[in-house]
């Protein structure tokens, strides 16, 4: 009885060995988030001004704080910076960018997200991507999560690669200020 206890509680500890050495750890801060086509999160809206051509609105922002806006290739300064892109997606929290999000033109087809993912995490020096979740257009995705940022590979429309890199806790911040905003404006309300 005693021996049949011990081997199982080996077996248990092999297993859980097994799933722990499966998700790599990533233990990179925010500032050794790595740069994306030139852009780098925490940029100011001036450092990204110098990027792009015929850009504006960068500092208006919502109630919450965050703009978005899509660049498409002729809008980037560097010429290097946009083969293979369709376009890049940013956004901004209090005039910092807090979110890059490449879309790829599809002129590298890919076997499936698991080889995609691993070209990411390979050429960003990044350990590997952990399986991701279905959502939005049918993503098939793989992410990773750092000591405060992101990663999300994905292929999107036509097995088209999607890269996202983002802060941590990017989501839920913006989600707290949407519910204080509403929480004032409810306060504030006069029939």
């Amino acid at each position: 009885m005693l021996n049949l206890r011990h081997l199982c509680l080996a077996l248990l500890f092999v297993c859980a060995a097994t799933i722990f050495t499966a998700a790599q750890e990533c233990s990179l801060k925010p500032d050794q988030a790595p740069a994306l086509r030139g852009f780098r999160l925490g940029m100011t809206t001036q450092e990204l001004q110098e990027k792009v051509v015929g850009v504006g609105g960068l500092e208006k922002a919502d109630e919450v704080g965050m703009t978005e806006t899509t660049l498409y290739p002729f809008q980037m300064k560097s010429k290097e910076d946009v083969s293979g892109i369709q376009y890049v997606k940013l956004t901004l929290l209090d005039k910092r960018l807090t979110a890059i999000e490449l879309r790829y033109d599809g002129s590298t087809d890919w076997d499936g997200v698991d080889q995609f993912a691993a070209k990411i995490s390979e050429s960003l020096q990044l350990p590997k991507m952990s399986k991701g979740r279905f959502g939005f257009l049918n993503r098939r995705s793989r992410t990773l999560e750092c000591g405060g940022f992101r990663v999300e590979a994905a292929l999107v429309e036509d097995d088209r690669g999607s890269l996202t890199l983002s802060e941590g806790g990017l989501k839920e911040t913006v989600e707290k200020r949407k519910a204080e905003s509403k929480a004032k404006g409810q306060q504030t309300f006069k029939p």
